[in-house]
C-alpha cells in the first residue's frame, strides 16, 4: 500500500520497484503475490483500477490508493508501533514442554546457527541496498531486523550455557 500511496502503480511498476528498493530482501514478497495483493485491495475498496495502454506490450492495470485505502494505510502506520509486542508463543511452548527433551540443545544450536546465517545474508542485503530518495526506509528495516536477530542470537547462546550447566 506505501507503494501505491506514492503513486498509482500497475503490477509490473510494483514488481520494479519492489526490485530497485531490494524489498525481498527483508520481505518474502512474491510476484503473484502483487497480482493478488492488487486484486484483494480493489475488491476491498481500499484501491481503484483503471486500465491504461502499455508502451511497447499490453494494457495494464493500474490502481492507485482510494480515501478509505489511504485511510486504512494511515492507520496501519500509526498502530505499528502502538503496541509492544513480545515474542511468538511458539519457542514460548517449546521451551516450556521440551527443553527437558532429549535433543532439544542440539535444537537449539541449530537454531543458534540458523540465526548467524541470518544475521550475516541480512547484513549483506544491508549493505546492498543502495541509495536514492527511499533508501531511509530499507535501511531502518534491515537494522531493525539485525538488532532483532543479535538479540535472539545472544539469548539461544545464553539459554544453551544454561541448558549445558544443568544438565552437568
Amino acid at each position: 500500500m506505501t507503494l501505491l500511496a506514492e503513486a498509482p502503480r500497475s503490477g509490473y511498476d510494483l514488481e520494479r520497484a519492489a526490485a530497485e528498493r531490494r524489498l525481498r530482501n527483508w520481505t518474502p514478497l512474491g510476484t503473484s503475490s502483487v497480482y493478488f495483493l492488487l486484486d484483494s485491495l480493489v475488491r476491498r475498496g481500499l484501491a481503484a483500477a483503471r486500465e491504461r495502454p502499455g508502451k511497447r506490450g499490453p494494457r495494464r492495470r493500474v490502481c492507485a490508493l482510494t480515501a478509505r485505502g489511504r485511510a486504512a494505510l494511515d492507520a496501519a502506520v500509526a498502530g505499528a508501533f502502538a503496541d509492544v509486542r513480545g515474542p511468538a508463543a511458539e519457542p514460548d511452548l517449546a521451551l516450556m514442554n521440551l527443553y527437558r527433551a532429549p535433543g532439544f540443545a542440539a535444537s537449539l544450536a541449530g537454531y543458534a546457527r540458523a540465526l548467524e546465517a541470518r544475521l550475516a545474508e541480512t547484513r549483506r542485503a544491508r549493505r546492498s541496498a543502495g541509495g536514492g530518495p527511499w533508501a531511509l526506509a530499507p535501511r531502518l528495516i534491515f537494522d531493525r531486523h539485525v538488532a532483532f536477530l543479535r538479540a535472539e542470537l545472544g539469548w539461544s547462546r545464553r539459554a544453551r550455557r544454561a541448558l549445558e550447566r544443568r544438565s552437568r
